[in-house]
């Protein structure tokens, strides 16, 4: 049985939380931005970065690796999924709770030595057990994604979307503050991680007894030893310390030497590349935990996966310019009494577009055999960050600072593709389809012609005109996108058997 329609139902489900959370987004978080202003919400900003990177010892990267794990053992395995998905969450349950307290008290003498006195022991308290709950959070997400519940998925961020939100406006409405706002997020993570591991569990028992109809002989075939895990999730944790080292500790940086009103205005433009690029996390995720799968398939079928994967970066690439077009709009309805608040959004823009390419190719690639070669790169682009935005801080001032780090990331995404092009290909060439280069033409000559036009509303117009007559006079665009063809997977077959409980295989 083909499942050439498996993206149409992700997306479909992810829809859910996405409408969800741009809607409530869209009103909430502009009405709490304003409340706060750029000060205060740098100063969350901040301190949210910072647990980020302690985070890493709490969570150990069991949570990543416990993703790949659960995938494979779906995949490989299926009668032994809830034995080995129980001693995942055992793992991650001692990490977390044996580190937390050492962890975080170090990351408040940091905050205190470093001239930050004006943050309260309260305030830091809270961020801090928000970053722990949302360890269980995380892990409860990646389980379900590697066993394919997107079901379940969507009703988790469709609450997690809903408690943020509602956080937002309480703080906007009510009480605009900075503790008020984390306490707030502590509140929406602790319910979401109660709803995600009420799933967990009522996923397990509703499987419990088509595992047991297998036999010993079966359950035993294999044994998911401790020190395999522990050796996994230091694979993770390393690339995952690259991550966070690479995104946080330039926010750490900018806060220290500019204070938070800037970070705050950076802080509020990552959350909406954070709304844009969801559908292709969506994407993303369903394809990572695929991405055997289709390697398995041969050349030809990695062909496909990459065209696929292309033509989805063309619709990222058209979301971004239509947001290029109202990006001083944007950043004047967030931030009013912020300086240079348009500048600064203008030059992230481009992350947009790379954050969405980011989420398409990297993931997939460390299940396949990419992890260290991303790792080691990672590592090294982490090392040159610091040094470059100092660099350009000190030439350039704020706008040098953010043009080093926004390049940078830029860097760091073209190597996650090539990467991902030697894990996927090795020595095989790949040549993108005909239509892919035709579309991005599209996309700029339209975004080029439009950008000429000084009204926004005629921009936008213009815009959308440009991109409606390119894709659907051209018969190539028209044939792979206009009809939504492009989302087709038709890269890898499943089969129903009797000895393969059903609800792992298509629980969508």
């Amino acid at each position: 049985m083909s499942d050439r329609h498996y993206l149409h139902k992700v997306l479909g489900l992810g829809a859910i939380p996405r409408l969800v959370t741009f809607g409530l987004t869209l009103i909430s978080f502009p009405l709490m931005i304003r409340a706060l202003g750029a000060n205060q919400y740098g100063t969350f900003v901040y301190l949210t970065s910072l647990a980020t990177l302690l985070e890493l010892v709490t969570s150990f990267g069991v949570t990543a690796a416990s993703g790949k794990g659960i995938a494979a053992c779906r995949a490989e395995r299926q009668h032994n999924l809830t034995k080995e998905l129980l001693r995942w969450a055992r793992l991650q349950l001692f990490v977390s709770l044996t580190s937390i307290i050492p962890v975080f008290g170090l990351g408040y003498l940091f905050v205190t030595q470093t001239g930050r006195q004006d943050i309260s022991v309260r305030l830091f308290l809270v961020v801090a057990s928000t970053t722990l709950v949302s360890v269980f959070v995380s892990f409860t997400r990646t389980s379900l994604q590697a066993m394919l519940a997107f079901k379940f998925t969507a009703i988790l961020d469709t609450m997690d979307s809903v408690g943020r939100s509602a956080g937002w406006l309480m703080v906007a409405w009510i009480l605009p503050t900075v503790l008020a706002l984390a306490v707030a997020q502590l509140l929406a993570t602790f319910l979401t991680c109660l709803l995600g591991t009420g799933l967990i569990i009522w996923l397990l028992r509703k499987t419990h007894r088509p595992i047991r109809r297998h036999s010993s002989a079966h359950s035993q075939t294999y044994e998911l030893s401790l020190s395999h895990m522990c050796r996994e999730s230091w694979k993770f944790l390393c690339l995952t310390i690259g991550t966070r080292a690479y995104h946080e500790l330039p926010i750490i940086l900018i806060g220290s030497l500019l204070g938070f009103e800037i970070i705050g205005t950076i802080g509020a433009f990552n959350k909406i590349v954070e709304i844009l690029a969801f559908p292709f996390t969506v994407i993303g995720n369903a394809l990572m935990v695929r991405a055997q799968e289709i390697k398995n398939c041969g050349i030809a079928a990695i062909n496909r996966y990459w065209d696929l994967l292309f033509r989805l970066c063309i619709g990222a690439a058209i979301i971004t310019a239509g947001f290029l077009m109202i990006v001083s709009n944007v950043a004047k309805i967030m931030l009013p009494n912020t300086q240079n608040a348009a500048r600064l959004f203008l030059i992230m823009t481009a992350l947009i577009l790379f954050r969405a390419v980011s989420n398409l190719f990297a993931p997939a690639s460390d299940y396949v055999g990419g992890l260290g070669s991303r790792l080691a790169f990672l590592l090294v682009c982490a090392l040159l960050h610091v040094p470059v935005i100092l660099v350009g801080l000190r030439i350039f001032g704020e706008m040098g600072a953010l043009v080093a780090m926004v390049n940078l990331y830029v860097l760091v995404v073209v190597g996650y593709v090539m990467i991902a092009r030697r894990v996927f290909f090795g020595t095989a060439s790949y040549k993108p389809a005909r239509d892919i280069p035709i579309a991005l033409g599209v996309v700029i000559a339209s975004a080029g012609l439009a950008l000429t036009v000084m009204s926004t509303p005629i921009r936008i117009a213009v815009y959308l005109v440009m991109l409606a007559i390119g894709f659907l006079s051209i018969p190539i665009l028209r044939h792979h996108y206009a009809s939504g063809g492009f989302l087709r997977f038709d890269l890898v077959k499943t089969t129903s058997s009797p000895e393969v409980p059903s609800y792992v295989a298509d629980p969508i």
